[in-house]
């Protein structure tokens, strides 16, 4: 398959606060869809190859918040989403219209388990003047926990987008919105010229 090339245009916002999923905290995770596309986890392992927290932080186990969670107020643009990445944009929007419950047991290269918002709240918050101190006593390995979205595809599943993140400290995280290709049966990082992407960093 033809691979794209890219040089995105970045936003960049500072935040100073850990961003978690806000609806699923209101929201009863009975109630929740579980996510159980094996494709998806298949688009996650692919990103998570290049990920901080993989890559230098060289976790051991990596945390993921249970329910998904995205950022519409930071979205890509650009020609390519009204051409070939529309339908995969469009999908994205659809699978998020709701939040969904990541699943254990899926095989992403590297152990993880999903806490629920929280309980991770709860690890974050949970000793007076000592933030995130109740986190790395409960998962020490971690490097901190991630937030992804359900992930969009075009109708071929060669295609993809999905939101990820991570949080790691008070003033320590980002997250952006990636796009990627199936090639040769594996999912990697793609490039596409034209694309205002932006991220999200504290």
């Amino acid at each position: 398959m033809k691979r794209t090339s890219l040089t995105p245009h970045i936003l960049a916002a500072g935040v100073a606060t850990v961003v978690l999923c806000g609806p699923a905290v209101r929201a009863q995770v009975g109630q929740l869809k579980p996510m159980d596309d094996p494709e998806a986890y298949a688009v996650y392992a692919g990103l998570l190859q290049i990920a901080w927290s993989v890559r230098f932080a060289h976790v051991k186990t990596l945390v993921f918040q249970q329910e998904t969670g995205t950022r519409w107020e930071c979205v890509p643009s650009g020609k390519p989403l009204e051409a070939e990445w529309k339908p995969v944009m469009e999908n994205l929007r659809e699978e998020n219209a709701g939040v969904k419950l990541l699943q254990a047991g899926f095989a992403l290269g590297i152990p993880y388990v999903v806490v629920p918002t929280a309980d991770l709240q709860a690890s974050i918050h949970g000793v007076p003047n000592s933030p995130w101190s109740g986190f790395y006593e409960r998962y020490p390995d971690s490097g901190g926990f991630i937030v992804a979205s359900a992930v969009g595809f075009d109708p071929l599943t060669r295609r993809a987008i999905v939101y990820m993140a991570y949080s790691c400290g008070p003033l320590c995280g980002g997250g952006s919105y990636h796009f990627l290709e199936k090639v040769d049966g594996a999912w990697h990082e793609a490039n596409s010229m034209g694309v205002v992407n932006c991220f999200w960093a504290s």
